[in-house]
């Protein structure tokens, strides 16, 4: 077998049996603990033995052996759920244990944040990290919520350590300012002030080098990794935040934070607001950050990732041309167009261009009557609150159907 065509191993496959191991001493010390309790009390001991048979080990460990050194152990189911679930891809970003800055490219559907929250069990779960070392940043507060519910679903209590903030909610909680309801509301301005002060202050602008350590080490209290999701929305600003979170410009490596961000190039919806996707191409080259790529995606049928595909090719300075989205492994095999493949006898389920004048409303009529049609095609999930309507402009998709979600 020539060189190239070799299976590469990676740390991760071996962890299995290193859990395995782990696991075998584990039970060691339960026999220890059930030996220990029934010298005091055999009725207790008894409890534990069939808490031990019934119960799921993290639970187990949590109710009789709640020490630290067992109430974080990662067991094989744990590992389970937090990395053997995931796909190839996936697998590769969460469980690397490799440089000290990552970037993942990920396209359309392919399990963003679903990987970010796994990579933040595996360092709280795999490799013992104080939950309190590790802030997640995302884009809206809507999605910090969703990494706190997705992170306490998959670790339970050692998720109440973790943060999750937008970039403006964690300058805000540098800088000690609060907007409240009533008194003056902020503006775009007014946030991105917020945003300068809190570089300022990790950065030690004005102070000597000693008092700017001092105060940095103050403000960061023991933060060590910072993941950040959506990276392609982000903004001049919200940059250089990140930028002095991590401690690009110190010169002691040893003072840099763990980065790994998540983006897509390929979009950029938030222009208007200064993001940028230039700024994963920074990150890049500022941080030397090695790159990941996730190209499966696990929300769109074969038809609508082809017409993507050669909708975003003839795009310039593309990082992901040679990575094109494909459907999931689990889909092999599936009709191309889904479940429409059956249900729709017209355009069974392909994409479609639909022929209209150009003025809005003859366009908006177009749209309505399609979605009418497709209402009509005896799905019986259909739900006109999750059709989605995009525009140029709102009094443009108001006029199409009020009950859709634009």
């Amino acid at each position: 077998m020539s060189q190239d065509r070799r299976r590469q191993f990676l740390k991760a496959d071996f962890e299995p049996l290193r859990l395995h191991y782990a696991d075998q001493v584990l039970q060691i010390h339960v026999m220890a603990e059930y030996a220990q309790r029934g010298l005091r009390q055999m009725a207790a001991a008894i409890r534990l033995t069939m808490d031990y048979f019934s119960l799921k080990q993290d639970e187990f460990l949590r109710r009789w052996m709640p020490s630290q050194e067992y109430s974080r152990q990662t067991t094989p189911e744990s590992w389970r759920r937090i990395v053997e679930t995931l796909a190839t891809d996936q697998r590769s970003v969460v469980a690397d244990d490799g440089q000290q800055s990552a970037l993942v490219l990920a396209g359309p559907g392919s399990g963003k944040t679903r990987v970010l929250v796994h990579r933040i069990a595996y360092l709280v779960r795999v490799r013992r990290e104080d939950p309190r070392s590790i802030v997640a940043l995302a884009y809206n507060r809507h999605a910090a919520a969703d990494i706190r519910r997705r992170l306490a679903e998959l670790i339970g209590e050692d998720a109440r350590g973790v943060a999750a903030h937008t970039c403006h909610g964690l300058a805000m909680r540098l800088v000690g300012a609060s907007f409240s309801a009533g008194v003056h509301q902020p503006d775009d301005d007014t946030f991105k002030d917020v945003l300068r002060e809190a570089t300022a202050l990790l950065r030690g602008d004005g102070m000597p080098p000693e008092d700017a350590d001092q105060q940095r080490a103050q403000l960061l209290a023991g933060l060590r990794w910072i993941l950040v999701d959506e990276f392609q929305d982000i903004n001049d600003e919200q940059y250089a935040l990140i930028a002095a979170l991590a401690g690009r410009t110190l010169p002691d490596a040893d003072d840099k934070q763990h980065l790994l961000v998540v983006g897509d190039d390929d979009q950029n919806i938030y222009s208007f607001n200064g993001a940028s996707v230039k700024f994963i191409r920074q990150f890049e080259q500022d941080y030397g950050a090695e790159r990941f790529f996730l190209a499966e995606n696990y929300r769109s049928t074969a038809h609508i990732i082809e017409a993507s595909n050669a909708l975003i090719r003839p795009a310039e300075s593309r990082m992901k041309s040679e990575h094109p989205i494909r459907p999931d492994r689990e889909r092999i095999g599936e009709p191309a167009g889904g479940p429409w493949a059956e249900l729709d006898p017209v355009a069974q389920g392909r994409v479609q261009l639909l022929p209209c004048a150009r003025d809005p409303i003859a366009q908006a009529q177009a749209v309505l009557l399609a979605l009418q049609r497709l209402a009509a095609c005896g799905n019986q999930n259909w739900d006109w609150a999750k059709c989605a309507i995009i525009a140029r402009e709102g009094a443009t998709c108001s006029r199409c159907v009020p009950a859709a979600s634009c």
